[in-house]
């Protein structure tokens, strides 16, 4: 198994217009995540990165929504995703869009997505299924050096190791056209 770790800096787009399809796949994964946004509940709602910043929420309780990127057009808060400025366990929800593919060190960001949930709060995760048919374009000579097909994709397997592996109880994991949905709860 290959590590996780990253040696190039992946280019993260700073919208779902930068990617090809961006637009049909964030439309399956607000499809697929209305469902859950009024099961959660708390004060403070974390969208980790520019794509999880478009990810409509509206029908959550959570009155607190802030995005966390690094490109000031599209984020509340600018800070590095590997880095969260924020205080341990002060955030009810995170939500990770896309953040593990475009991420040096996606083990990092997981945990640093675990050190600011509070104690049984939820960490919902999408991203590219390698096993799916916008996976198997990493196999196109042409495509391999162009995003996304460049970066790294995780197994929903590899990705629910990580999970259980911090403790976190997975509510469901969802597939659809070419992504994949985790939702998890906390310690």
């Amino acid at each position: 198994m290959k590590p996780a770790l990253s040696f190039r800096q992946p280019q993260y787009p700073n919208s779902w217009d930068k990617m090809p399809s961006g637009g049909l796949i964030l439309s399956e994964i607000n499809r697929i995540t209305a469902p859950w946004w009024p099961k959660f509940f708390g004060y403070h709602l974390l969208k980790i990165g520019a794509l999880s910043g478009a990810v409509d929420s509206s029908s959550s309780t959570i009155k607190n929504q802030i995005t966390l990127s690094s490109s000031i057009d599209k984020a509340s808060v600018i800070a590095d995703v590997d880095e969260l400025p924020l205080l341990e366990h002060s955030v009810d929800v995170c939500l990770l869009s896309h953040a593990l593919e475009f991420s040096i060190d996606p083990h990092h960001v997981v945990r640093e997505a675990n050190r600011v949930l509070i104690p049984n709060g939820y960490l919902v995760i999408t991203g590219f299924n390698p096993f799916s048919l916008v996976g198997l374009n990493k196999l196109i000579p042409y495509r391999r050096n162009e995003s996304p097909w460049k970066e790294r994709f995780f197994s929903p397997m590899r990705v629910k190791d990580w999970l259980h592996l911090m403790g976190y109880e997975i509510l469901a994991d969802e597939r659809t056209i070419c992504s994949m949905l985790s939702s998890a709860t906390g310690k």
